[in-house]
């Protein structure tokens, strides 16, 4: 008998040591999608505005680029842009509070049918604590501050830096509570 209970034990302890742990991993989202924003105007200039969306999954990611641009002798309206590269050169803090993009793309300007480079550095600060919710799209958010600028062709297009009205959120579709 007491060699029976030696050996459940002994499997016992084997068991207990070769069972998996719960990791941090376990508790985080499998996929989600981020979000950073920018909207600029300027009396006589326009309005510039651009989304990009991130989606992750898993080690999977893939950025996707909106831009608007309405002014003096140009209009943009894209189609969704695949971000070339790295797509974590559009990115977003886990608590919301910075979003981000770095990158290069080639747009349409169909008011003077020319094809232009544009590069965007731009990050949103969040400017409030509160993270809301847009219902219908089940994004978490921030409203943020915009800095940074946009070159077309290599000469500055907008800075974002200067007073203007601008408007910037940061998104996600994972709570910041479950990163």
């Amino acid at each position: 008998m007491k060699r029976f209970m030696l050996i459940v034990l002994a499997l016992a302890a084997v068991m207990a040591i070769a069972a998996p742990l719960p990791s941090a991993a376990c508790c985080e989202p499998e996929a989600w999608v981020e979000l950073v924003r920018a909207r600029s105007y300027v009396p006589g200039e326009g309005v510039i505005d651009f989304t990009v969306e991130k989606t992750v999954d898993g080690d999977w990611r893939q950025s996707l680029l909106h831009v608007v641009i309405d002014g003096p002798g140009i209009f943009v309206n894209t189609p969704l842009i695949a971000l070339e590269g790295d797509p974590d050169w559009a990115s977003v803090s886990e608590d919301l509070g910075w979003g981000g993009l770095d990158t290069v793309v080639r747009i349409y300007n169909s008011r003077a049918y020319t094809w232009h480079t544009m590069e965007i550095h731009i990050d949103n600060y969040a400017n409030t604590s509160t993270v809301r919710v847009w219902e219908d799209s089940g994004f978490w958010y921030r409203t943020a501050r915009v800095k940074g600028y946009v070159l077309l062709d290599g000469e500055m297009f907008r800075d974002f830096n200067l007073p203007y009205e601008e408007y910037g959120w940061i998104g996600s579709t994972a709570h910041p509570d479950e990163w």
